[in-house]
């Protein structure tokens, strides 16, 4: 309650016709109409009534709660912890019956206080703190109103504080507290300081089991500290064909057996470090082993497996030889000119060579020549048909056109050509079952198919970029181009199924016997792709420096790799079913 008190005119005033002449006796009275006092204090207060003669001035109250007396012309008493509001009627008067009265409200407020210790807390965490202010009143109900947050995500849900800071520093809230049940309006405004600590900077790493030429990517994380982590190894170091990036990528294929303990350490922007250990197990695969390199005099051009899968036949620019694959022995070998192609035909008995404007036809057995066929032009590319009995050669053609030309193997008769695409040195070539030719040319899209009988040429997804072919099961082939794999229905043009190989570029492309493996290499890695769903199952390293070319064996348990200096590489696999 909060009002004005009112004074009560005195009665008429008595006449003192003392000594010293007439004297009108009249009290005045000062008392407060508003009285504050202060929750729980000590209380004095003179009323202040003066009498104009001098006289005594005795005093009446009403409405005096039994924790306030007067004594000796003063308020006394100790005020109570609730605040409120009461009404006060004090009558003052002499002994010569003059009055006066006084009404006042007085009140009880009281002052309000806050804790305002500073808070602790770390950046980019919640902190929950209930407020709690004081007055010093029983009876007290506090409504809290958020003023300011610098620098914080802050909100007050009834007396509870939540703030959150995502950087460090030092910051200020400001916050109102305010008594509702205080009979005046009681209110404070509080800054409290906030220090906002940096999370500690901690590294999340894990031992890992991986498998021998088989893909690894694993990535180490780190929480807290000043961000822009960057990782690296400290002791210790990674299994060979493993390498980890700045953002604590662990990637690549392990090429050896190994068990090994690596420090990895991380270091935020500002310099903080933290440090994990981890083990890294690289168990072997039972998919693969490496079955060992052929070394010549030059670097092969091609390796193909003879019709058992036990011999090797190597061209290089200069020679051909036979290799016996178990012994590394070289059966024999002969001299040629500049060789650009080679292969072997399905039944296993011919060996055929694209050199110096011809295709020179050897018995596989022996390596004695039984035919030679004036093609006027060397061939970029060799193939023989499915009966053994066609050889197929791709060769640039006067106005920037490549051309596919058919020959009877047997009399060097043409049966037919076709052209196709642009001249180039990128061309790639598969014969189908039927006696269709698949092609692609570096200087063009698409994939074409060649039918030199018919001289036909009908091109598929001639859209998309292609630059390796392979025949495959079902009237298909793949392509690639890049790190993309597609199957393509050689009927209707459609891809029926897309794959990509991560971290290549595509430098070859052939398949096993069975259709069920692709052999895809890069001039760093041997990949055997499941064609079944275009998983990767296992990444071979390759001897630098390679621009490698793959040959499958017939029994599809063997891959050579050639392309590198004086050096053919031989896979064995062991697991494909």
């Amino acid at each position: 309650m909060d009002g004005e008190g009112s004074e009560v005119e005195p009665a008429d005033p008595e006449i003192d016709q003392g000594a010293g002449g007439i004297q009108i006796d009249k009290i005045e009275f000062s008392l407060n109409p508003r009285i504050s006092f202060t929750v729980g204090s000590e209380i004095d207060l003179d009323l202040g009534a003066t009498s104009s003669t001098g006289l005594a001035i005795a005093y009446v109250a009403e409405g005096l709660p039994s924790w306030l007396n007067i004594i000796d012309g003063h308020l006394r008493g100790t005020a109570p912890s609730t605040t409120g509001s009461f009404n006060l009627t004090v009558t003052a008067k002499n002994e010569k019956g003059s009055v006066a009265q006084r009404s006042a409200v007085y009140v009880l407020p009281a002052h309000i206080e806050m804790n305002t210790t500073p808070l602790q807390m770390v950046s980019g965490q919640a902190l929950s703190v209930p407020l709690q202010a004081s007055n010093g009143a029983s009876n007290a109900n506090f409504v809290y109103t958020l003023i300011s947050a610098q620098g914080a995500t802050a909100t007050i849900d009834e007396s509870m504080l939540t703030a959150s800071y995502a950087l460090p520093g030092t910051y200020e809230l400001v916050i109102e507290a305010q008594d509702v049940n205080s009979p005046q309006i009681s209110r404070n405004t509080f800054r409290i300081p906030v220090v906002v600590d940096v999370i500690p900077l901690t590294i999340s790493v894990a031992d890992l089991d991986t498998t021998q030429y088989v893909t690894t990517l694993e990535r180490f994380t780190a929480a807290g500290g000043w961000g822009g982590y960057q990782f690296r190894v400290v002791e210790g170091s990674l299994p060979a064909g493993l390498s980890l990036k700045w953002d604590g990528t662990l990637s690549g294929a392990p090429r050896d057996t190994d068990t090994r303990s690596v420090t990895i350490e991380v270091v935020d922007n500002k310099g903080l470090t933290a440090r994990g250990v981890v083990t890294i197990t690289v168990k072997g695969n039972p998919a693969i082993t490496p079955a060992g390199s052929l070394t010549t005099a030059v670097g092969p051009y091609s390796a193909i497996f003879s019709a058992d899968s036990s011999q090797l036949y190597l061209a290089t620019n200069q020679t051909i030889s036979l290799v016996d694959i178990a012994t590394s022995t070289t059966i024999k070998q002969l001299k040629i000119g500049t060789n650009r192609s080679a292969a072997l035909s399905p039944d296993g008995n011919r060996y055929a060579v694209a050199s110096d404007g011809a295709l020179q036809v050897y018995d596989a057995k022996t390596l004695e020549k039984v035919n030679e066929i004036k093609v006027g032009t060397s061939a970029m590319a060799v193939v023989w048909s499915a009966d053994s009995n066609t050889l197929h050669f791709a060769r640039s053609k006067s106005g920037s056109v490549a051309e596919l030309v058919s020959y009877d193997a047997s009399t060097g008769a043409v049966l037919g050509s076709v052209a196709f695409g642009k001249t180039g040195s990128g061309w790639r070539i598969d014969a189908l079952a039927d006696g269709r030719v698949l092609a692609t040319a570096s200087g063009s899209s698409g994939i074409y198919v060649l039918d030199t009988l018919s001289g036909t040429t009908r091109v598929i997804t001639p859209t998309l970029t292609s630059y390796f072919v392979a025949a495959a099961p079902g009237n298909t082939a793949w392509t690639g181009a890049g790190g993309t794999l597609r199957r393509v229905d050689l009927e209707t043009g459609d891809v029926i199924a897309t794959h990509s190989i991560k971290g290549i570029v595509l430098a070859g492309l052939t398949m096993s016997p069975d259709g069920r493996w692709l052999y895809v290499s890069d001039s760093r890695n041997l990949i055997a792709v499941d064609t079944r769903d275009g998983s990767e199952v296992v990444r071979v390293p390759l001897p630098s420096g390679m621009s490698p070319r793959t040959t499958v064996s017939p029994d599809g348990r063997m891959v050579a790799v050639t392309g590198g200096p004086n050096t053919t590489t031989l896979l064995k696999f062991t697991a494909s079913d």
